[in-house]
């Protein structure tokens, strides 16, 4: 009950029933040479990215997506991971 409140609440703030929200999460995988605050797609060495319902969903359940994939092998040189939250229109391919 809270959690449907929550949700509209959120629709009614940032847009509409008829217009919902999805978000879409980005992993990258940014080179120890640049700063966090420079990690960015153009900058990443990988960047995966899916579609997720919330908010918390872009940080969640991808660590261990990550540790299982041959990119974990990229932060043995020193690379850190970054996530990045997207908020998208659902209508949106």
């Amino acid at each position: 009950m809270i959690a449907a409140l929550l949700a509209f609440r959120f629709l009614k703030r940032e847009g509409t029933p008829d217009e919902p929200f999805i978000f879409l999460a980005l992993i990258l995988v940014c080179p120890p040479k640049v700063s966090i605050a420079e990690c960015d797609e153009t900058t990443a060495v990988d960047v995966l990215s899916t579609r997720v319902a919330s908010e918390i969903g872009c940080n969640k359940g991808w660590q261990e997506i990550f540790a299982r994939s041959a990119l974990k092998e990229d932060l043995d040189g020193g690379a850190y991971l970054k996530v990045i939250c997207r908020r998208i229109r659902s209508d949106r391919p």
